[in-house]
């Protein structure tokens, strides 16, 4: 669930609501995404668990990433605003959290919302016998890309305008379905005023029951593409700043030249990239496997889960093409996705050496 609003001096923050141990890997690709395309600096904010918050704070300390700033914000602490609307979206309670928060000079009159027209039929409740869908105009709008403007919406008091408007309904609807997005399309109902439609490129959705294809011609048409289903196929960084100084003054002459450079390098790390469950027992005398490879030894995982039992924590040292392909094989494993002692950490590749010293420090 990701929101896009331009800031001051040309920045474009992000606001993605993120939630445990496969969502966070999820995000990464999404953010990859947003960084391959960007063209100005970027401000994510996130509002996450403990788990998504340990893992992506990891990551971006060691991605350092230029002109890209990050804020976590704590999930926890905003559920209980939300966590009164009963709810049967896949997303849980996090699909109810965006309540709370270069298209903008389109915006006319009282338009404080940018939204795509949902592209499929869900709203016009057709899709199967005695199918009842929240109030919508027309198709409704998919909330899946939003764009908002916080200070009219203020002005509008829009916090009490979802919440009447939550309250009435559910009297009849009992929970939402579609999250967030059945409030809006509530809201929307009753005040069409509020909505600026954006062109649909920018929020082609591919859920089961798409109509997007009508919504491009080829592919270079496509802006954002959102997977709306659970079956889904800033400012200087100073310490990157600050290593690129101490690199440039390396003596490129030195016969160890590449071994100094090698150990100056901050390798991108996935923290636990696949789910982990693991209380320690009381008596704390469980013994954790402490292990390293990388693809070639990849086969090696299914003996070592068949003969150790304990904790196991596993740092590998892989591509991104390769993490993506160690994810497929470790998806079909039974032997790994029976266990959730293990704690999978994704070093990625860089430079030209084999990092041992890199991977034996987790818990």
């Amino acid at each position: 669930m990701t929101d896009f609003l331009r800031g001051k001096n040309g920045t474009i923050h992000v606001a993605i609501v993120c939630a445990g141990y496969n969502a966070s890997r999820d995000v990464v690709t999404l953010v990859k995404s947003v960084l391959f395309h960007r063209r100005n600096p970027l401000h994510f904010h996130f509002i996450t668990d403990s788990i998504a918050q340990h893992i992506l704070a990891s990551l971006f300390h060691t991605w350092m990433v230029p002109a890209v700033q990050v804020h976590f914000y704590d999930a926890h602490e905003l559920k209980s605003e939300v966590s009164w609307i009963p709810n049967k979206h896949y997303s849980g309670i996090y699909g109810l959290m965006k309540l709370l928060w270069a298209v903008f000079h389109k915006f006319k009159g009282q338009q404080v919302l940018g939204l795509v027209e949902n592209q499929s039929d869900w709203y016009l409740g057709n899709l199967w016998k005695n199918h009842r869908p929240w109030p919508a105009l027309g198709r409704g709008f998919n909330t899946g890309v939003i764009l908002l403007l916080l200070d009219r919406l203020r002005k509008l008091r829009w916090e009490q305008m979802w919440r009447l408007t939550a309250e009435r309904e559910l009297m009849s609807m009992l929970s939402t379905s579609l999250a967030d997005q059945d409030i809006f399309n509530a809201v929307i109902k009753q005040n069409p005023f509020l909505v600026y439609q954006l062109p649909c490129f920018w929020n082609v959705q591919l859920s089961d029951h798409t109509r997007s294809e009508k919504c491009y011609k080829d592919v270079s048409d496509l802006k954002v593409i959102h997977w709306n289903s659970p079956k889904k196929p800033g400012e200087t960084d100073h310490n990157s700043e600050n290593l690129q100084k101490t690199l440039s003054e390396l003596d490129e002459d030195d016969p160890c030249y590449e071994f100094r450079r090698e150990r100056l390098t901050v390798h991108r790390t996935h923290l636990y990239f696949l789910h982990y469950e693991y209380e320690p027992a009381p008596d704390l005398s469980d013994v954790t496997l402490v292990a390293q490879l990388s693809m070639d030894r990849l086969q090696m995982l299914e003996a070592i889960c068949k003969h150790w039992e304990g904790p196991v924590s596993l740092a590998l040292y892989l591509s991104d093409a390769e993490a993506q392909q160690f994810l497929r094989y470790a998806q079909g494993s039974e032997v790994l996705m029976s266990r959730g002692n293990v704690g999978y950490h994704i070093v990625y590749k860089e430079g030209q050496f084999y990092p041992a010293t890199c991977c034996a420090t987790w818990p």
